[in-house]
Parts: C-alpha cells; sequence; structure tokens
C-alpha cells in the first residue's frame, strides 16, 4: 500500500520523487514521477476501474508492443490529507483510490509519424496491425484504439490504455465515444468481435492519408480512391464498412496488397472470395452491391462480371441477388437486409 500525502502543495508517494501531473482521461489521471532514477507514469483511479486495466494487462502479458505495468496498489490517504488534496486536484482522490505504475512512454503516434514519409507510415500501421492480432490471440479486444492511445518507443508502437478493453464477446454496452469508434457498433446491443477494433483500426489508417478520422462510414469509395488511391482505399473502405459481418477481418488486413504489394488486389478479392456483382447503379451507390457465398461480403472495384458470380454463388443465388438489386433501385432499404 502506497502513502499519499501533500507537502508544500506537492504530492509526496513514497518511493517517488519529482510527481507532476501528465493528463485528466475520462476514467484516469495520470502523473509522470521518478523511481530509481526511471521515469514512470502513476495512473491514478478507483480500484474497481484499475483492477480492470491490470486483469487485461495480465491477459496480454508478454506480447511485444503493449503497455507494461510495474506495480499495482492501494493508496492510503487520511481524511485531513485528503481534504487538502482535493482542493488542488479535486474529485481525482477518494478514500477508494489507487495507482498503476509503469513505463513513460514519451512520443505519441501521430507526432512520430508526422515525421515520416508514407511508406514508413503504412510499415509503423502494419506493425500495429500485428500487435492487435496478437492481443486477440488473447481473447481481449481493445475497444479505444486511436493515436492518443498509441505511443512509441524505440521506433515501435505501443499500445495503451486498456480500460474499455473486453473479453467477453457479448457485452451490454460499451462505454466509448471516442471519434474513432464505430458508433453503429457503440449504440447497439451485439455480439461483439475483432471487428469493433478493425473498424477503429481503419479510421486511423484514413487519418493517416486524409488528416482528419471519419465522422461516418463512408458511403462510396470513388472519391477516397481518387484521393488515397485503388490499394489504400480498399483497405481504408473495407476496414469501415458499417455492417460488421461485411467488414474485414484481421487477418484479411494483414494480407491485404496496400501492405503486400506483390499481391495484386485482383489476387486478394480472389483469395478471401470477395465478388464484385454487376449491380444497378442505385445499389452501387449504398455500397451493399457485393455478395460473396461465403458471408464474407468486401468493398472492391467492378472488375469481376456477372459470370463469375454467378459461378460462385450459383445460379440460384446470382438471380436473388440480381432480383433484389432491381427491386431496390428506387428503394431506401439497403440490399444487404434482403440477400
Amino acid at each position: 500500500m502506497k502513502t499519499l500525502l501533500l507537502l508544500n502543495r506537492k504530492l509526496q508517494i513514497n518511493g517517488f520523487s519529482n510527481i507532476q501531473f501528465l493528463e485528466q482521461g475520462s476514467f484516469v489521471t495520470c502523473f509522470t514521477a521518478v523511481n530509481n532514477q526511471e521515469k514512470v507514469v502513476i495512473t491514478v483511479s478507483n480500484t474497481n476501474e484499475l483492477e480492470t486495466r491490470m486483469s487485461a494487462s495480465d491477459r496480454v502479458n508478454g506480447i511485444q508492443g503493449v503497455q507494461k505495468y510495474y506495480e499495482y496498489s492501494q493508496l492510503m490517504i487520511n481524511q485531513q490529507e485528503l481534504f487538502e488534496i482535493n482542493k488542488i486536484y479535486p474529485g481525482v482522490f477518494s478514500q477508494t483510490s489507487a495507482v498503476l505504475i509503469g513505463p513513460y512512454y514519451e512520443t505519441h503516434f501521430n507526432t512520430y509519424i508526422a515525421k515520416l514519409k508514407l511508406k514508413e507510415k503504412i510499415e509503423l500501421f502494419h506493425e500495429l496491425l500485428k500487435i492487435v492480432k496478437q492481443i486477440h490471440t488473447k481473447g481481449i479486444y481493445h475497444m479505444d484504439l486511436k493515436p492518443s492511445n498509441i505511443m512509441i518507443q524505440n521506433g515501435k508502437p505501443i499500445i495503451i490504455d486498456f480500460g474499455q478493453a473486453v473479453s467477453e464477446r457479448i457485452v451490454e454496452s460499451v462505454q466509448n465515444t471516442s471519434a474513432y469508434a464505430p458508433k453503429h457498433d457503440v449504440y447497439s446491443c451485439r455480439v461483439l468481435s475483432e471487428k469493433f477494433d478493425v473498424y477503429c483500426l481503419g479510421n486511423i489508417l484514413h487519418e493517416i492519408y486524409i488528416n482528419q478520422p471519419l465522422s461516418s462510414p463512408l458511403s462510396t469509395i470513388e472519391k477516397l480512391q481518387n484521393a488515397v488511391g485503388e490499394s489504400a482505399a480498399s483497405c481504408i473502405f473495407g476496414m469501415t464498412l458499417r455492417q460488421q459481418d461485411y467488414r474485414y477481418t484481421l487477418d484479411q488486413c494483414l494480407t491485404h496488397p496496400l501492405f503486400n504489394p506483390q499481391i495484386t488486389l485482383e489476387e486478394f478479392y480472389t483469395a478471401n472470395r470477395i465478388v464484385v456483382s454487376c449491380l444497378p447503379s442505385a445499389a452501387i451507390s449504398r455500397n451493399y452491391s457485393y455478395s460473396n457465398a461465403y458471408q464474407q461480403n468486401q468493398p472492391t472495384q467492378s472488375h469481376f462480371q456477372k459470370q463469375s458470380l454467378q459461378d460462385l454463388c450459383g445460379f440460384e443465388m446470382f438471380s436473388c441477388i440480381q432480383s433484389c438489386a432491381l427491386s431496390l433501385e428506387n428503394s431506401d432499404i439497403d440490399l444487404v437486409e434482403y440477400i
């Protein structure tokens, strides 16, 4: 247990010196400090919040590229000290406060990549995808991936802040209002999967190219193709599709031609059984013209012919898709709901 004191209006925690305020988050407050000549971050919150973070951290322990913690400890604060401390840091400390102590990472993701060439940015993002994939193999979904939760150490990405991470595939709600999160996933009670994190990552990739996150899922791919090129547009678009079922998986992201230029887009689509049907323009404009016999619908450009779709799906499925498209050409109903 750590003792918290106030001395000459400065915080004192046994074992730490030069404690300085760093930042205030939604659920935690962070301070920097020095411990045995090493600069560390002290994260302060209630015990339940920090125990959640520790639990997620324990699950991903051993993965390179995730935030590590040295110590978890409850704080001991007497009532008079708490009264004085709250004058300086109102609402930060309470009788149930605890601290997590971990390494200090100085460089933020956006600050670091601003100095990189585009090719280097894409390589770094690919490394980020690999780290998230490893996190998912441990049964953890981060649920709050955004540039401010990615730090850089020795040129490598470090994912921090597992405060909203979940291990259950079904949750009642997700308390995430980040600009990078898929709001259509956040505000619905549904099965959560890796696709939530994929959307957030796609939003980060969009910002790498466009310098701002998406305000909502893209309605068409054409403008994006003109702005960033065919390969990048395919990757961003597939990662940020509104429907989770049709959004890229992490494995598909990792093997995408944007990161593997030796693979063509057509080879990628074929390998993943992604097919573009030749549907009326009204359906295409809603981006639901993509059919897949294995329910892995993804965005592509119209380079496959009708016969290719019929060969893959079979005559009955192809006829159904074509009939639905024709009947919905002037409708506001999404084609995907009918297929």
